[in-house]
């Protein structure tokens, strides 16, 4: 078993590192552009609300034993069926609470409207507004709100982020939004390896210091060797950019996928069709190689020996290792102790905007 903020806070660290170790400069950049140069803090706090839908009676009635915790700190679920249940994802029910919240602590609708479906997509499917309608018992009613709210306001506060100071961020370009997505289900999956992220059920070991150490640890350990950072990218002058990768000259198609992918104007896909064995799967590499070290949008370049195979080589994000308060009247009393994370055991939305129109006792586990 593992508390909710527990989960929450290490995804919040390990966001932070993939920022400061693996994020290419000129996707940093462009988030600090649309925040005001508050780009880390923004995506940290993002990363850390990604579950905090799991602070639902939908999602914190999955294991009776579990269960009883919660109930003895005050929250109950009486009138919610186990379908009812099955049927409020915590990925929707996080982007309703952000929806419902953030407005309150003085963001604008321009905000929220690329932030949640940020939340809402961390599975992979990013539902369009009509899918978060408020199921109302399962989402959670009588002091339920005032415990996802608290979530939210403890996350912001263990990472000393201003919350209300980031409700003006400006909506980033579509590309930049996906890339931002990936990133956080990149963080998620890192952060839900129990190997490295054992579970914690006792609330006093929960903190942001422990988690940024747990974080740097698995870091560590799993050998991250430090994405797209300029030290880490293909030097201006390394023209053959197989033979910088693999010590092998380019054949003569991989030349011509690197050249077309730097020659592309903006974000695209490049499908390259070569018999087995011409180095299709190199090629990739180089190409994105190359065009990171140029800070150009993604691209994405496919190998295709025939009609059935077509698998793509070269992806936006990485997927590593993957696991998955009592409130009163006064909001200091509420505090997310008593909710667990963890139990044991692609499809885009009109909802990303396009830039030019513009807590400790609840459980984690999946």
């Amino acid at each position: 078993m593992h508390l909710l903020l527990g989960h929450l806070l290490d995804t919040a660290a390990v966001g932070e590192l993939v920022w400061d170790r693996y994020l290419a400069p000129v996707i940093r950049e462009r988030l600090d552009a649309v925040s005001d140069g508050q780009g880390r803090a923004l995506f940290a706090l993002v990363c850390g609300l990604h579950d905090v839908g799991k602070a639902t009676p939908a999602f914190q009635m999955k294991d009776d034993g579990l269960a009883a915790r919660v109930r003895a700190a005050g929250f109950d679920w009486k009138s919610v069926s186990p379908q009812q249940g099955r049927r409020w994802h915590h990925a929707r029910a996080g982007a309703v609470i952000l929806r419902g919240y953030l407005p309150q602590v003085g963001w604008s609708r321009q905000a929220c409207n690329w932030v949640w479906p940020l939340v809402a997509g961390h599975h992979g499917r990013i539902p369009g507004r009509d899918r978060l309608v408020n199921p109302g018992v399962a989402h959670g009613v009588g002091l339920w709100p005032q415990a996802q709210q608290a979530f939210v306001d403890r996350v912001a506060a263990d990472l000393g982020v201003d919350l209300p100071g980031l409700g003006e961020a400006r909506t980033p370009s579509r590309g930049d939004q996906l890339t931002l997505s990936g990133l956080i289900i990149m963080a998620d999956w890192i952060a839900s390896d129990h190997t490295h992220f054992g579970g914690l059920s006792d609330p006093t070991k929960v903190s942001m210091a422990a988690a940024r150490d747990r974080a740097r640890k698995a870091w560590e350990e799993l050998g991250l060797r430090g994405g797209w950072r300029r030290p880490n990218l293909v030097p201006v002058d390394q023209h053959d950019l197989v033979r910088h990768r693999f010590g092998k000259a380019a054949r003569a198609a991989q030349s011509a996928a690197v050249e077309l992918a730097r020659d592309m104007p903006g974000a695209g896909l490049l499908i390259l069709e070569a018999p087995m064995g011409e180095g299709k799967t190199e090629a990739a590499f180089a190409a994105a190689g190359g065009t990171g070290r140029e800070g150009r949008r993604g691209r994405r370049l496919c190998r295709n020996a025939d009609a059935g195979d077509q698998r793509p080589d070269v992806q936006s994000s990485a997927c590593l290792a993957r696991r998955g308060r009592r409130r009163g009247a006064d909001r200091s009393a509420a505090r997310p102790g008593a909710f667990q994370s963890r139990m044991g055991g692609p499809a885009q939305s009109d909802q990303l905007r396009r830039g030019a129109r513009r807590p400790r006792r609840l459980r984690h586990d999946r």
